[in-house]
């Protein structure tokens, strides 16, 4: 369960790897009855979820990083 706010926003997507809520008590509170009364969507989410965090684990971005220093190594 996510907000629409911050840098979520860019790699969270509503009912694939999370719920997108208002900010408010009950948009949260219902995406979390929602949640708790939902096996398949709680799969589905989890399975989305694992996918993000994979892609955005630190041993991948730091390949990135490391990709852009060596890019611009090579520039000078």
């Amino acid at each position: 369960i996510a907000t629409k706010l911050g840098c979520f926003a860019e790699k969270l997507f509503h009912n694939e790897n999370a719920l997108i809520v208002d900010g408010n008590p009950a948009s949260i509170a219902s995406a979390m009855l929602e949640l708790s009364s939902d096996r398949q969507l709680f799969a589905r989410l989890a399975e989305g979820t694992h996918l993000v965090a994979d892609a955005w684990s630190a041993p991948r971005v730091a390949k990135k990083w490391v990709s852009v220093y060596e890019n611009i190594l090579q520039r000078v």
